[in-house]
């Protein structure tokens, strides 16, 4: 499977909406990062799945409904116990299994996973633009970029490299001596 980092335009905000009303994606928001992870609900459910061990059908398909219900809702743990009739020890389960996360004394639901991949994602995006800031014209030959040996770019410099220009945070700017990267100051 290819992904990818897109900006939303107005021309598929629209079909966009209509999945998510017809429950054909989700929608996660990752407080580490600014941008929202949008995942088919039916890749999200298999997930699950795999994840969840016990009565998986069971639980996956009631985590699927609340989500389809909910799209990127918080709870408390009162409210999530009233509104959806779990136990502690089901909030406690899906803790384990990181299909809920607490984040300010909330609870919200996740990708499983899902954390461990994005702390590599932010340590390599912050490793390549601490290089760039350094740099007195905060540019460098994407070709050297790549030679340097990153101790914090365990996804590959590339990987990096195209989610930091796609965020438009970089910019790739072809030129005779090869493509030169050019970090955008926000």
């Amino acid at each position: 499977k290819k992904f990818d980092c897109f900006i939303i335009s107005s021309g598929i905000n629209a079909e966009y909406g209509d999945l998510q009303r017809a429950g054909k994606i989700l929608l996660f928001s990752f407080r580490s990062s600014t941008l929202d992870y949008i995942m088919l609900t039916n890749d999200y459910e298999s997930l699950l799945k795999g994840t969840i061990s016990g009565n998986c059908n069971l639980a996956a398909s009631k985590v699927v409904s609340v989500l389809k219900e909910n799209p990127s809702e918080s709870f408390s743990k009162l409210g999530i116990k009233s509104k959806f009739s779990v136990s502690d020890e089901t909030i406690k389960f899906l803790i384990e299994c990181k299909v809920l996360s607490i984040v300010n004394n909330n609870y919200e639901f996740s990708v499983p996973c899902s954390g461990s991949y994005l702390e590599l994602l932010n340590k390599g995006k912050l490793e390549i633009l601490k290089v760039l800031k350094r740099k007195a014209s905060h540019e460098i030959l994407e070709n050297e970029l790549v030679k340097m040996k990153l101790k914090h770019c365990k996804l590959g410099i590339q990987y990096i490299l195209h989610d930091l220009i796609g965020s438009n945070s970089l910019k790739r700017i072809k030129c005779g001596t090869g493509n030169l990267i050019r970090w955008i100051k926000s």
